[in-house]
């Protein structure tokens, strides 16, 4: 299924994460699922505003709730893009939860 279509049907679930996280505001929905080009294969990118509380472990728990709840590849992009881009850049070298459980 496309993310598009993921996204439609799940547009109140989407508002209330979003709530969750305050010190984010003004998502908007870019990349292939913004311009309507996404396949079954595509990821979602958000970008948005974040105010000066934000981490990037708000960031980090963000895409992570965003992809357990969707299960799709989710990149965010804050208007601060120089801690985006520190986050995305550094994401990998993190362990997941379930590499404790191991």
């Amino acid at each position: 299924m496309k993310p598009s279509s993921v996204l439609k049907m799940n547009m109140d679930v989407l508002a209330l994460v979003f709530s969750r996280y305050p010190m984010f505001s003004n998502f908007r929905v870019t990349g292939s699922v913004g311009q309507y080009e996404d396949t079954d294969a595509s990821d979602i990118d958000f970008y948005f505003d974040a105010d000066s509380s934000a981490t990037l472990f708000d960031i980090g728990r963000l895409k992570e709730e965003l992809e357990n709840i969707f299960l799709l590849d989710v990149d965010l992009i804050s208007s601060n893009r120089e801690s985006s881009l520190f986050y995305e850049k550094n994401y990998n070298q993190f362990p997941r939860k379930d590499a404790f459980n191991e």
